[in-house]
Order: C-alpha cells, then structure tokens, then sequence
C-alpha cells in the first residue's frame, strides 16, 4: 500500500515537471528563465548598461525572492498540494468530456441531431481550440470574480494574496478547498465550450492538445504565464495590453494598493476583464509599491494555518452569534475600470 501511494506521488511529480503539456513543466519553467534573461538584456542594451552574468543572476534569481519566508510558504503548499490534497480529494469530479456530450445530448433533443461537419477537419480543429481556450478563460474569469467578492469564497481565495513576494510556486498557494471548486467550475465552462463547438462543427471537431492540455494555454506557460507570479515587470501595454495578461498585470492583481484590487481577474487574456470592466492596464513602468494583504492576515507565511482559519471563519460567518463576519473589499464599478 505505501509503496503504490509512493508510486502514484511519483508519477504526478513527473507529470507535473515533465509532461509536455503541463503548465508548470521544467521545460516552461525554462523558457520563463529565457524569456526573462533576454528582457534583462534588452533593457541593459537600451540604457546603454553594461551586461554581465552576475547582474543577469541575481535578476532572474534574486535571493531576497528566494529566501523570503513567503516563498517558504509556496514550497510547503506546494508539497501538500501534489503530495497529500491530490490523493485525498481527486480535484475535479466532474469530468470535461461528460459535460460535453451531454451538451450535444441536450442540444440534439432539442434542435436534431447534428448535420455534416460544415468546414475541413483542420479548420473545424483550429476553432474549437479557440473555442475550448475562450471557455477556459471566461470560467477562470467568472470563478475569480466570485473570488474577490463573495464573501465566503474569498475566506479561502485570499490565501494567494497573502503572498508578500511573487515566485512561479505562488501559484501553488491556494487552499484545496478553492482548488475543488475552481476546477470543477472550469471543467463546466469548458465541457460547454466544447459540447457546442463539436455540435456546430461536427462530431469530430477535436480540440488541439498537447498532453491533455490546450496547445493554447500551453504556448501562454512557454511564453509569459510563469512571469506573472515574479518580480519581471513586463507590460503589455495599448491595444495588446487589453487582449493579453502580460507579467505587470497580473502584479497589479497582487498589489497592495487598493486602486488595483479586484483587477485583472483572467489567466492569459485580457479580453473578458475588458469586456466586464475590472481591467487595469499597466504602465511601462513598475507601479506597484508591494504585495500581499497588509494587517489582514496576522501571519501571512504560516501555511498551516493558512488551510484552517478559512474553515473557522466560514463557520463564523454562517453562524454569526460565534463571531463577525468577513469582510471582503466589493467589486470594482465598469466606468472605474481600465485606462
């Protein structure tokens, strides 16, 4: 028995750090590094700075980061995550693919069955992928917002914003029971997304995927989703900056200061924070001062009680004669939104 549970950690380890298709895979891992390095350069040249590998070092491996008793925290969460919660609570219990035939079920019921598949196999692929990532993003978006301002979900959301600095395994601090609920919310935007696409554009549309995940989403973690959670400002900024989440957005979202709160709530696009008025555009320089929730959280570093003060504050707030309830800043206004 402890030698299959070990096994099974094993394997989600290398699934997690070496499946192509993952979004936190050494291989994106390094293309972050890549990607941060030549934008150190980039900016070095243009300032007319001299470049060497120590400064390039300690850029894209500042120890302050690394030491930070914050960056501590990520690592134990990230070990219950992979090693404890994952066994324990199976993550997602509904499933992509149930949800989407059972769209096409519903839709068959009710407008027939499908007719011949309208476009060539690879145009029909190419939308549906899109098709399947909008989904992906709208649910991510949708969940999030509920996040920030329903007051019980935020009990547990805003463990990841107790972070004080902002490293790749951020991303990891989050509380399992936010995990559940955030997966399975995706699993039923996307089972849609896809049930309707392959309805449309016939049975055998198939989205394009790399190791289960969207080729989509895995080009974003190749090329900029690592960056989001770290101390690499690059901004996207005009046009681009409300269809794409660069770095400096998504550190705006982590910022202290209250004018950026609830902003920036999507994963890769920009497009859905701009179409529900909570984007925030970022400057070509830094703006945010510092991370994390102030005197909100007593101790924001200690990852054990991180997992229970989220429960006992849910029961205060369901039975108010034990205490008060949360509070939680409300979303912000369309017309505050944006520049």
């Amino acid at each position: 028995m402890f030698e299959e549970s070990l096994s099974s950690r094993i394997e989600v380890l290398r699934h997690i750090f070496l499946a192509p298709g993952s979004t936190f895979s050494l291989t994106s891992m390094l293309c972050a590094i890549v990607v941060s390095a030549l934008f150190f350069m980039w900016r070095r040249r243009s300032r007319g700075r001299a470049l060497s590998l120590r400064g390039l070092a300690r850029y894209a491996f500042p120890l302050r980061l690394l030491l930070h008793p914050s960056t501590r925290a990520d690592a134990i969460l990230f070990l219950m995550h992979t090693m404890v919660f994952g066994a324990l609570l199976g993550w997602a219990f509904l499933s992509q693919p149930w949800i989407a035939e059972r769209v096409i079920m519903g839709l068959t019921q009710v407008f027939g069955p499908p007719g011949e598949a309208p476009l060539n196999p690879l145009a029909a692929a190419v939308i549906i992928t899109i098709m399947s990532f909008l989904a992906y993003e709208l649910g991510y978006w949708v969940f999030h917002w509920a996040a920030h301002t329903n007051p019980l979900l935020w009990q547990f959301h805003k463990i990841h914003h107790t972070a004080q600095v902002l490293t790749p395994l951020t991303v990891w601090r989050v509380h399992p029971v936010e995990q559940v609920i955030f997966l399975n919310t995706l699993a039923v935007f996307i089972g849609v997304g896809e049930g309707v696409g392959r309805y449309v554009l016939g049975g055998g549309a198939q989205v394009y995927a790399i190791s289960g995940v969207n080729v989509l989403l895995v080009v974003c973690a190749y090329s900029y989703i690592h960056l989001q959670h770290s101390q690499v400002w690059i901004a996207f900024t005009g046009f681009w900056g409300r269809v794409f989440l660069s770095p400096a957005h998504h550190q705006i979202h982590h910022s202290s200061d209250p004018k950026h709160h609830n902003r920036n709530l999507g994963s890769c696009l920009a497009v859905w924070d701009w179409a529900f008025g909570t984007l925030f555009v970022p400057q070509k320089q830094r703006e945010v001062a510092e991370y994390g929730l102030g005197e909100e959280v007593k101790d924001p570093n200690d990852a054990v009680a991180a997992l229970f003060e989220p429960i006992y504050r849910t029961v205060d707030y369901v039975t108010p004669a034990r205490g008060e309830k949360p509070v939680t800043g409300a979303a912000p206004q369309p017309a505050e939104a944006g520049r």
